[in-house]
């Protein structure tokens, strides 16, 4: 049995080292034996020993949470520093306060310590209450019957709250000016004294203090009218107030008429039909503006009927008259008094015309006194007109006279045919003339009389027995207005002069914008000139006054002229159409003036129109047009003064895609090929409607494959279209397909032979060969891949010198080769002791460089190998073989058979070998 010592101290484990606890072991025959264990305790975990402290993170309102804001609240108290140091990481997943929501969100961490071990905490981040970011509303004064509320200096995008007299509320939002204005429903009308209440809200819900608003009362626009006097028997009220506004007048009945001041500030309102105004009725009339404000009342008293009484025109009246008659106004009673006090009435007709009759009893005598009073309907009198009894029958009427105006050289005015009129000056002299067939007349007045204004002038009509009319007295109006309104011609910015028309000899007097008066003289042609002072610049909208006046003072109406601005010498520019991508702007303008260019971003670039009207404005560098873009151009005369802009839609990046030109193509071409735009993509759209591209190399070619599996067969259609980086698409090529390439060739044949059963040649690999026999039998092989081909022919063929061959070469379209045809020639050379070629070690003769034995004759139906005759000079023979030779080479080419030149030339040139060496040997034998 195994025990602790009593009192043994066991390590507790929180101190790292060894201790020896004394155990005892009690055998079982009660002996005992002691032992110390050894127990070490290890080095404690430093997550254990130095647990991390977390402290509060504090972020404001709309700050979002970062690792290292929590990260940075996490400490190891006492780690000791020679140890390493702790990091400290956000566990993965974490959420991190993004900053809208207020409140604390513990952030878990991991402590990693040196030695390996961990310990967590959480971070508590608290996010604050956003602060309140309103402002208390500044509002705009509020007037009746305002149709909307506004205010200033608010917290932009913030929003208002309106508040009206009925309790409805209406949003608004501030802008970025700190501005704000909410319109007042249509259902609501603010009368003064309602009440507004607005405040600010943000978006965090707070809001600010109410602002209350008390709505004002509308400005009295409504003055005190002034009205013209009123008569009685009168069928409007007039008067003058202000323009636009209303008035209404009260009629002594009671009766109110409504009416309108115009806008030159009269008005007249007609009195209905039925009602009467009378001398002493009192009418009121009242001024009201378009708010309902009226103005103080304007009472005015009916006057006395208007007297339309007028002296009377009484014709003259001769002795013993029984009647007295003249002129009056229509409808008015005239009375005539004669001499022995009797009054007679009668009455004016419509035509102005009366006539009294004299009393029965009555009788008028020359010298008496009659007089004539014209009243009215109201008993108005009017001057008394008194006429003398003439003598004999007086036939001078009173005469008319044209009105008279100071400076008039002349008197004139109608009066009965025949008589004289005497005209009395002023200064009591006397001037005559006679009244025309036609009743007028007019008196000269003499040299050095002058007539002026004020002046009286008496004119009497004379009949032939000298009675005299009743004297017309005239009294000399003012000279006569000579001053015409004057015509004034543009007035421009900075002009020096006024310049106008008007009537020659009178001033002109120029008032100038600041109230400065200038004077000229219109000339003798009816023009004239005014400067402007020194100092004085006229600037465009001020206003020049120009008014006439004639010698004696009259005044024109005057001429108001606005000063203009200098012309305007911007037109309009003209802008060739802009591409995406374009370095420059250009287009035509007004020479010598500016173009600003206001590209997409805002940004201006200037240039100048040229002597030719041109302008090219290059863009900053960096600047890209896109498709899409508007760009402004606008034109600037010297002035400053801008053209109508221009406004440009950039177009589409221009199109570099060319249409392409296309090889030929053949059934079975496995590429395409062509020419294009150097980095163009190509598209080729095969017979199936699938599509394969390739690019043009920097050369200008291009080579597309045609996919495996794809066979291109004649009258197929290929198109091929070019595209440039933009995706623009070119004019499509479209191209057939033609038959297959021709691959027959003319096949080469070696040397045929007299008893030969096999032909052989060589040819295009694959190839068929065709062999027609001198009897017309066809023989048919396939070239080797080796270009090698090799007919047997039948048992029933011999072949004979002299025989022809004709061999063609047929490819697997039928396509048929140039024949070649070989005449068949004896095995050996038809001479006398020819020394023919030594075979070679393995029984074969010499071979040319194209494999024919270097004896044979000339293979074409044209070769013939020269016969060898005795007795014949050799040279003559030698001669004879080389102008064969020279007339086969000649005729070869019209044998079709160049393809065995070099085997026929090769013969040639063996045989003349052979002939010239059996020369030698004859020599040498006859010696």
């Amino acid at each position: 049995k195994v025990t602790v010592d009593e009192g043994a101290q066991l390590p507790d484990g929180n101190t790292s080292g060894t201790v020896d606890v004394p155990v005892t072991v009690t055998y079982p025959d009660g002996t005992t034996a002691h032992v110390n264990v050894p127990v070490t305790t290890g080095e404690q975990p430093q997550a254990d020993h130095y647990p991390p402290k977390a402290t509060p993170v504090e972020k404001p309102f709309g700050s979002a949470t970062t690792k290292d804001d929590v990260t940075s609240h996490v400490t190891v108290p006492g780690f000791p520093a020679d140890k390493g140091t702790p990091t400290v990481t956000v566990d993965e997943g974490a959420q991190l306060p993004d900053g809208n929501t207020e409140g604390t969100v513990n952030v878990p961490v991991t402590v990693t310590y040196p030695d390996g071990t961990t310990a967590h905490v959480n971070v508590p981040v608290t996010t604050k209450a956003a602060e309140d970011n309103t402002k208390t509303p500044q509002v705009n004064e509020v007037t009746a019957g305002d149709d909307t509320v506004s205010g200033h200096d608010g917290q932009p995008g913030n929003t208002i709250e309106v508040t009206l007299p009925g309790g409805s509320k209406v949003p608004g939002t501030v802008d970025d000016k700190g501005e704000w204005t909410v319109k007042v429903p249509d259902n609501v009308t603010l009368k003064p004294g309602d009440k507004v209440t607005v405040v600010e809200k943000d978006n965090h819900g707070h809001t600010s203090p109410a602002t209350e608003v008390t709505v004002k009362d509308t400005e009295n626009t409504a003055h005190q009218p002034q009205v013209d006097p009123i008569h009685g028997g009168g069928t409007s009220v007039g008067g003058k107030g202000t323009p636009g506004n209303d008035v209404e007048v009260t009629l002594p009945g009671g009766t109110k008429v409504p009416g309108t001041v115009d806008e030159n500030g009269n008005f007249t309102v007609k009195v209905p039909d039925g009602t009467e105004l009378k001398p002493g009725d009192k009418v009121t009339v009242v001024e009201k503006d378009h708010n309902g404000h009226t103005s103080p009342a304007t009472e005015v008293t009916v006057g006395d009927y208007p007297n339309t009484a007028h002296q009377p025109t009484v014709d003259p009246v001769t002795a013993g008259d029984k009647t007295v008659h003249g002129k009056g106004t229509p409808g008015n009673t005239v009375e005539v008094t004669f001499p022995g006090g009797s009054t007679v009435t009668g009455e004016v007709d419509k035509d102005g015309n009366f006539t009294v009759k004299v009393p029965d009893g009555t009788t008028l005598k020359p010298g008496q006194e009659i007089t004539v009073v014209e009243k009215d309907n109201h008993g108005h009198a009017s001057t008394p007109t008194k006429v003398t009894v003439g003598d004999t029958a007086n036939e001078a009427h009173q005469p008319q006279v044209d009105p008279i105006h100071g400076g008039d050289t002349s008197v004139s005015g109608k009066g009965t045919p025949g008589h004289t009129v005497e005209v009395t000056l002023p200064d009591g002299s006397t001037v005559t003339g006679e009244v025309d067939k036609d009743g007028n007349f007019t008196i000269k007045v003499p040299d050095g009389k002058e007539l002026k204004p004020g002046d009286k002038v008496t004119v009497v009509e004379k009949d032939k027995d000298g009675h005299s009319s009743t004297p017309t007295e005239v009294t000399v109006g003012d000279y006569p207005n000579t001053a015409h309104q004057p015509t004034v011609d543009p007035v421009t910015a900075g002009d020096k002069t006024v310049h106008g028309k008007g009537t020659p000899g009178n001033t002109v007097e120029v008032t100038l914008p600041d109230g400065s008066v200038v004077t000229g003289t219109v000339d003798k042609d009816g023009n004239f000139t005014v400067k402007v002072p020194d100092g004085t610049t006229l600037k465009p909208g001020q206003e020049i006054t120009v008014v006439e006046k004639d010698k004696h003072g009259h005044a024109s109406k005057p001429t108001k002229v606005t000063v203009g601005d200098t012309a305007n010498e911007a037109h309009q520019p003209q802008v060739d159409p802009i591409h995406g991508g374009d370095t420059s702007v250009s287009g035509k303008g007004t020479p010598g003036n500016t173009v600003e260019i206001t590209l997409p971003d805002g940004s201006k670039v200037t240039g100048t129109v040229d002597k030719d009207g041109n302008f090219t404005v290059k863009l900053p560098d960096g600047t890209t047009l896109k498709p899409g873009d508007k760009v402004t151009v606008v034109e600037k005369d010297k002035d400053g003064h801008s053209s109508t802009p221009t406004e440009v839609t950039v177009g589409d990046y221009p199109n570099t895609a060319h249409q392409p030109q296309v090889d030929p193509i053949h059934g079975g071409d496995s590429t395409i090929g062509g020419k294009g735009t150097p980095g163009n993509t190509v598209e080729v759209t095969l017979p199936d409607g699938s599509k394969v591209t390739g690019t043009v190399d920097k050369d200008g070619n291009f080579t597309i494959k045609v996919p495996d599996g794809t066979t291109l067969k004649p009258g197929d259609t290929v198109t091929v279209v070019e595209k440039d980086k933009y995706g623009h698409a070119s004019t499509p090529t479209k191209v057939t397909v033609q038959d297959h390439a021709n691959t027959a060739h003319q096949p080469t044949v070696n040397p045929v032979h007299t008893g030969d059963k096999t032909v052989t040649g060589k040819g295009t690999p694959g190839n068929t060969i065709e062999l027609t026999t001198p009897c017309g039998k066809t023989l048919t092989t396939k070239v080797d891949k080796d270009g090698n081909w090799s007919i047997d022919l039948p048992e029933d063929v011999h072949l004979k010198a002299g025989d022809k061959v004709t061999v063609v070469e047929k490819d697997q379209y039928g396509h048929t080769s140039t024949p070649t045809v070989v005449t068949v020639t004896d095995k050996e050379m038809n001479g006398n002791n020819c020394d023919m070629p030594k075979k070679d070690d393995n029984g074969q003769a010499p071979m040319d460089n194209h494999g024919s034995d270097m004896n044979t004759g000339d293979m074409t139906e044209h070769a013939s190998t020269p016969a060898m005759t005795q007795g014949h000079d050799d040279s003559m023979k030698h001669a004879e073989a080389k102008d064969d030779a020279k007339s086969e080479a000649k005729a070869l080419p019209e044998t079709g058979n160049t393809d065995n030149s070099g085997t026929i030339f090769g013969s040639l040139f063996a045989a003349l070998g052979a002939l010239f060496l059996a020369g030698r040997r004859r020599k040498k034998e006859d010696k």
